[in-house]
């Protein structure tokens, strides 16, 4: 098993999914992580008022390490769901 790092990126107040898809396409794209999971803002308040928010799973396509971090935590969100 290897090991998961998790890393937390600040987001300024008011930013949007795509502000922070950008930050994770650079995690990828410089290979400091397998794989991005983008929660947006608000997310725990949807949760609390019954909705189901979306979130943002983001991989390297073609990348063997990245397709199987998106299948474990797919895996993982399908249960939740």
């Amino acid at each position: 098993l290897q090991a998961v790092r998790l890393v937390e990126v600040d987001y300024p107040a008011g930013a949007t999914p795509e502000q922070m898809a950008d930050k994770g396409d650079l995690l990828l794209e410089y290979r400091r992580a397998d794989l991005v999971l983008v929660v947006p803002p608000g997310f725990q308040d949807d949760l609390e008022a019954g909705k189901q928010p979306a979130l943002l799973v983001m991989g390297r396509e073609r990348d063997e390490a990245s397709r199987l971090a998106r299948g474990r935590v797919g895996a993982v969100l399908e249960r939740w769901s």
